[in-house]
């Protein structure tokens, strides 16, 4: 352990960096005072640098903690825009004018497009008021959106609200993902509601790159590539996953093998490869070795930007800059931790809130499963073979990275490919031709002979296609609706930590130590199936315009809805599934909304009355509403085509009666009933869901 600090220093430096980057997003503090603790801290350790007291390493490795840990909370201080005095919300009146300037690429979405704007200025009361900060844009579709592209300023006046929350239990935080990215307010743009103040002027890198990006994309189309393997081609080579449909990225996801659809360090391995061996003749003439690793350099990190600045690609970009550093200027061989280590030092430094992306999880964690498990992996069996080598060290490097990445992978993703090592044998493979075809074939372009190449690559990826969709369809290929908590998470990685260790030291003690932290994982997961096994709720869901609600027993829900949200799969698993997930909700029963009849032992419903738990709930329809009265229902839920029958029922005659408009209902609608009918117990689903006592 004392040789691993030795030979890997950035280490101190980047767990306190860490610790205290974490530390400050999760509290969201705002404490200025502490550059003063900071500078207290660095002036003690000034003092005592020169002192050789043994008892004093302690004392200024304790410093140099504090030190950075202090200065990274600062730094996140710094980098949060919301803490900005000149962060344009802090000046949103009504009816500004705000200048803003196009910062992305427009993404077409299904009825408008988004884009991100940089914040410039405010126009209030005819004074220009320079100001900063990030915006998310939606503009409605027309004709007019084409006119407009990156680096582009315009004029907006149009309510700029903040991103809501989740409105849904265990639903994606989406504002807490875009506060993550530096955005806390949206707009939507109509024709009327923009201008094009001025076209981008100047040289722009990002829109040069996104303009070659589109380039290559246009080759793909030219050479032969079309339909799914079009879309594909787009996503392992340039980073386009917006065209993905969304059955192939399940099906890749359901192999094990997205991370060959997500641009990542196995990407920029095999160009850094390619680029050392086609401009190696140069570092063997002196006087040409830095213009060969300038074209090196240049090229890794254009690929960077052409594929959006990735997390995993700018890790693997930086990691690999250094080893180039490391050996044509430096002339040793750097260790790879430490290079990971200052890696993640520099992106870090340069965008704190980086640490909680996924792709920086899972590419960090990966390359470490790899560097540390592969070998040890690799060595449990020798094969004499050369093709059945290869096979085994491929299998060994996906071991490695699942072994180091999978607990992160089922909290994210609720999922766990079985054959994974099935899948990459081939696929890793498939995919490293690819980019050799893919690098060939734009290079080519410009001399007419680049359709042999597409061809190529056509054929490839069909191919690529067909096994992951093998994969996908062998029997058991996937572990579906996996939930595990944070705490559970990191936990498993404890273990995994531990059983590192006592295999490292082979010491038994360690081993049992080991499978006491497994045994207490389990025993989380126990206590937490059998409260899920309890629990009775019933829920009103909010989801846009959309009647959605459940009543569940144990693992048994029963899902009524409309059948167009029920085929919808990513709206359920953005609203509805992690619910599911999080409860092991594994037994789930459609009830069409307009076909309100079903009963077993935990539920009986007729004409949209519904008895569970022993309470009476009733979905509100010109059935059963002449029904209502007799009944008297403990809930009635209503939806926006049933709004006229409430007229008919005389609601004050109902005693404990509570009335919940589901989301399909506005809140505005909502609020109007809530003012004619003070006297009654009324609650709407548009702005959060409602949870309903069984």
């Amino acid at each position: 352990m004392q040789d691993f600090w030795r030979n890997n220093p950035a280490f101190r430096i980047l767990i306190p960096l860490l610790l205290g980057t974490v530390a400050a997003i999760l509290l969201r503090i705002e404490i200025y005072s502490l550059t003063y603790i900071s500078v207290a801290l660095l002036l003690i350790f000034i003092l005592l640098s020169k002192a050789k007291k043994y008892w004093l390493v302690f004392v200024k490795s304790t410093l140099l903690f504090l030190l950075v840990f202090t200065l990274a909370m600062q730094w996140v201080i710094v980098k949060t825009e919301k803490y900005s005095p000149t962060h344009f919300e802090k000046f949103l009146v009504s009816d500004e004018i705000v200048h803003v300037k196009i910062n992305s690429k427009l993404e077409e979405k299904e009825n408008s497009y988004k884009a991100e704007f940089e914040v410039l200025n405010i126009v209030l009361n005819k004074e220009v008021k320079q100001v900063s900060g990030k915006l998310i844009a939606y503009f409605k579709k027309d004709t007019l959106i084409h006119d407009i592209t990156y680096g582009d300023e315009l004029l907006i006046k149009s309510s700029i609200n903040s991103i809501s929350g989740p409105k849904n239990p265990d639903q994606f935080d989406y504002r807490n993902y875009m506060y993550l990215n530096g955005f806390y307010s949206q707009t939507y743009l109509t024709p009327s509601d923009w201008k094009l103040y001025k076209e981008q002027q100047g040289f722009s890198l990002f829109k040069y790159a996104y303009l070659a990006q589109d380039w290559c994309y246009n080759q793909l189309a030219r050479n032969g590539l079309k339909g799914e393997q079009l879309k594909v081609a787009a996503a392992l080579l340039l980073g386009k996953r917006n065209e993905l449909e969304p059955n192939q990225i399940r099906a890749y996801a359901s192999a094990g093998a997205m991370h060959v659809l997500a641009v990542s360090g196995l990407h920029v391995g095999i160009l850094f490869f390619i680029l050392k061996f086609s401009f190696g003749f140069l570092k063997r003439l002196k006087r040409w070795k830095w213009l060969y690793l300038i074209i090196i350099l240049s090229f890794l990190w254009f690929y960077a930007m052409l594929t959006g600045f990735s997390a995993s690609v700018l890790r693997a970009s930086t990691m690999f800059s250094f080893i180039l550093i490391g050996e044509e200027v430096i002339n040793r061989k750097v260790s790879i931790y430490n290079m990971l280590a200052i890696s993640a030092i520099i992106l870090i430094v340069v965008d704190p809130f980086i640490v909680f992306s996924v792709g920086f999880q899972l590419s960090y964690l990966a390359v470490i499963g790899i560097v540390y498990f592969q070998p040890k992996i690799y060595r449990l069996f020798y094969v004499k073979n050369w093709l059945l080598d290869q096979a085994w060290k491929i299998t060994a490097v996906s071991l490695a990275a699942q072994l180091a990445t999978f607990p992160l992978g089922v909290y994210y993703f609720h999922q766990f490919p079985v054959y994974f090592f099935v899948s990459n044998l081939l696929v890793i493979p498939i995919a490293t031709v690819v980019l050799y075809l893919g690098v060939l074939l734009f290079v080519f372009s410009a001399f007419g002979v680049s359709i042999v190449f597409g061809k190529l690559l056509n054929y490839l990826i069909l191919g690529l296609n067909k096994v992951v969709s093998l994969v996908e369809k062998m029997p058991f290929s996937t572990v579906n609706e996996i939930s595990i908590s944070v705490l559970e998470n990191y936990w498993l990685y404890v273990c995994i930590i531990s059983f590192s260790i006592a295999f490292h030291y082979k010491r038994i003690r360690y081993l049992y130590f080991s499978f006491s932290l497994l045994s207490l994982f389990l025993i989380f997961q126990w206590v937490d199936n059998y409260q899920s096994y309890q629990k009775k709720e019933v829920i009103v869901y909010s989801i846009n315009k959309k009647t959605a609600f459940e009543f569940k027993k144990g693992k048994k829900v029963y899902f009524i809805s409309d059948s167009t949200l029920w085929e919808d799969e990513d709206q359920l698993l953005f609203s509805v599934k992690h619910h599911w997930y999080r409860n092991n909700s594994s037994d789930v029963t459609f009830i069409p909304q307009n076909s309100l009849n079903y009963h077993d032992d935990n539920i009986y419903i007729r004409e949209g009355i519904i008895r569970f738990n022993g309470k009476t709930y009733v979905y509100l329809t010109d059935k059963n509403i002449q029904m209502v009265s007799q009944i008297r229902p403990n809930y009635l839920v209503v939806s926006r085509e049933n709004l006229p029958l409430l007229d008919e029922l005389k609601l004050e005659t109902l005693e404990h009666i509570k009335i919940v408009f589901d989301s399909s209902v506005p809140a505005y609608k909502v609020n109007q009933f809530n003012k004619a009918k003070p006297t009654l117990e009324v609650e709407g689903a548009s702005d959060y869901f409602v949870s309903l006592v069984p």
